[in-house]
């Protein structure tokens, strides 16, 4: 199977949309805390053989991400399970008093101040408000902007520095979001969608394998994203330099 096709399956049907359902409706987070991590190593090693990738630990961090800032949009399920859950929690709460006796609305759930009391110990700030508070991105959006942070203070270099900028510029990261229909020129072939998803430092030495070389040698490669000439650059300069 073609690489896009794979991995536009993997995170649009097989990956985090099957689980986040349940990850809403009941603390996942806290006591099945294990089976989250296992979940996560599963779909990191089907993503390492079908991109024909291995994920550092520093890369797979920044894979998690969203595409938005740099990420491939592979969410994992292990950080997402407590942003899912009180967004679920808050976004019901008033349909909820509706349907509880009135001697029981005012009762606080345990579950729900120990999440909350969780996220703001992970995000280092305070809970979203009503009516922001209602909706994901209120919860989710501090964790994965601390987590890139985290990224970028761990690259190497200001080549790596500047690589994670560019991927998390804007649009950067469109043909992850796009469905890879040959028909309407928006598939990938395996090596532009290899070079293309290339965005952190530890992932260009595979860019010298002798399959992409060969692809190379046959034809230029298209770059229409913001992403790619930087890393095509970065591959063709080290080639020069052998």
């Amino acid at each position: 199977m073609n690489i896009h096709y794979a991995f536009y399956l993997i995170r649009n049907c097989f990956s985090l949309p099957k689980l986040h359902c349940t990850l809403e409706k009941c603390t996942v987070f806290h006591f099945a805390s294990a089976e989250l991590v296992h979940y996560d190593i599963l779909i990191r090693q089907t993503l390492q053989q079908n991109l024909n990738i291995q994920f550092g630990d520093e890369t797979w961090h920044q894979s998690t991400l969203p595409v938005s800032i740099g990420g491939l949009g592979v969410r994992s399920a292990t950080d997402l399970a407590l942003q899912a859950f009180l967004t679920s929690v808050t976004a019901s709460a008033d349909f909820i008093s509706q349907l509880l006796p009135s001697r029981l609305r005012h009762v606080t759930d345990p579950a729900v101040i120990s999440a909350q009391n969780a996220w703001t110990s992970l995000s280092h700030v305070p809970c979203p408000l009503l009516p922001f508070s209602s909706a994901q991105k209120s919860w989710d959006w501090p964790l994965p902007k601390l987590k890139f942070d985290n990224v970028m203070s761990a690259a190497q270099s200001p080549v790596g520095r500047a690589r994670l900028l560019v991927v998390a510029s804007p649009h950067s990261g469109d043909f992850l979001k796009s469905i890879p229909c040959s028909s309407v020129g928006m598939r990938l072939d395996n090596s532009s969608f290899f070079i293309a998803t290339a965005s952190s430092e530890s992932w260009c030495a595979n860019l010298r394998s002798p399959s992409v070389r060969l692809r190379r040698k046959r034809r230029p490669i298209w770059c229409s994203w913001s992403v790619m000439p930087a890393v095509c650059r970065s591959s063709f300069t080290t080639q020069r330099r052998q």
